[in-house]
Formats: C-alpha cells, structure tokens, sequence
C-alpha cells in the first residue's frame, strides 16, 4: 500500500463529513417539501471546508439559521489549536449557533 495514502484520524474525519453532508441532503428532503425550510450547501474558502446549512422561514422574511452540519478549519477551544474535524452548529441564538460542537458519533 502507498505511504501517501492517508489513513490517519484526519483522512477518517473528512470521509466522515463527506458520508454524513450525503446523509444528511438526502434527509432533508421532507422538510424542503414542507416549504418553511430550505438548505444550502456552502464552501468555506476563508477555513477551507463546508458545510450544510438548514434554514427556517420566518413570519417576517427572513431566513434563521438553526442547524449546521461542517468540515472546516477552526479553533479548539480545549487545545487553543488549530484543528480541522466534522462537527455541528445548533440552537435558536447567535451565541449558541457560533459554537463548534464536535460530532463524537452518532446523532
């Protein structure tokens, strides 16, 4: 087998980002239909990654940000590195949507 061939934690994480944005557009299907929620698929280049973004319609026109599934560069708050792993962005505030939350399996 190639030494260039990456089979470390990095190599398994991007599969899994790539496995879970497939899973996850797929998924939304259903809630397309319903009309009140659209998704977009986004490429980072500021943090060279991406990333599904699930979005509500709200009563004044405005779409709110309220689920995202990312592959990107960003900051562990734990190890102050630079690190760049499959994680979640969730909740119904600006503040709690910012956090990177890491996806440790399973949903």
């Amino acid at each position: 087998m190639s030494e260039d061939i990456g089979t470390g934690e990095e190599s398994k994480g991007f599969t899994a980002g790539v496995a879970s944005v497939i899973t996850a557009t797929v998924a939304s299907y259903a809630a397309l239909k319903k009309g009140n929620i659209s998704v977009a698929f986004l490429c980072y280049k500021s943090v060279g990654g991406f990333g599904l973004n699930f979005y509500r319609l709200q009563a004044n026109g405005n779409r709110h940000r309220f689920f995202a599934i990312d592959y990107h560069r960003f900051k562990d708050p734990k190890t102050n590195e630079e690190i760049m792993a499959l994680h979640y962005h969730r909740g119904s505030s600006l503040k709690e949507l910012k956090l990177h939350r890491p996806y440790e399996g399973g949903w």
